[in-house]
């Protein structure tokens, strides 16, 4: 879900039951995530570059602002329930326990490929001496995302230990 200008995109969302949505301030502004009704997201202020994740477990719709731009932005999600798969034998596929994520959950990766006048090895740097490779974004997004799912799934241990 991007947050550019004073626009969520896209909206609405219509995911399943157990998806996670993350919200990735692209703009130059700040920003934020907040319900209209109850506290299901509360990202805080989102500077540009940060990024907000919620697990969204429960069915149902979820209409949020910024509370910065309140009558510029709105924004809302509808979970739906998700439909239970079926494995090859007929056995519907167990789903997670609610506030988890699934067994198969991948964490989406970015890949630069070269194109085909690019040769491998260092690269030369630019005008300005930055030199700046490709991978070394790679692992700054990567250790940022591997950061994001930590603090989701601890957000979401935490809140099913206070529901018990």
């Amino acid at each position: 879900m991007a947050i550019t200008d004073f626009a969520y995109a896209p909206n609405p969302l219509t995911i399943d039951a157990g998806s996670v949505v993350t919200w990735s301030n692209t703009s130059g502004q700040d920003h934020t995530v907040t319900s209209d009704s109850g506290t299901a997201l509360a990202s805080g202020t989102l500077g540009p570059g940060d990024s907000y994740g919620n697990l969204f477990d429960t069915p149902g719709t979820y209409s949020y602002h910024c509370e910065i731009h309140p009558t510029l932005m709105k924004g809302t999600i509808i979970v739906t329930a998700a439909a239970a798969t079926r494995t090859p034998s007929g056995s519907p596929a167990p789903t997670p326990p609610p506030g988890t994520l699934p067994p198969d959950f991948k964490t989406p990766i970015t890949t630069v490929e070269a194109s085909p006048s690019e040769t491998p090895g260092p690269r030369p740097s630019d005008a300005r001496g930055t030199g700046a490779s490709s991978s070394g974004t790679l692992l700054v997004v990567g250790l940022l995302l591997a950061l994001l799912i930590a603090v989701i799934l601890l957000y979401a241990t935490l809140r099913r230990r206070g529901e018990g």
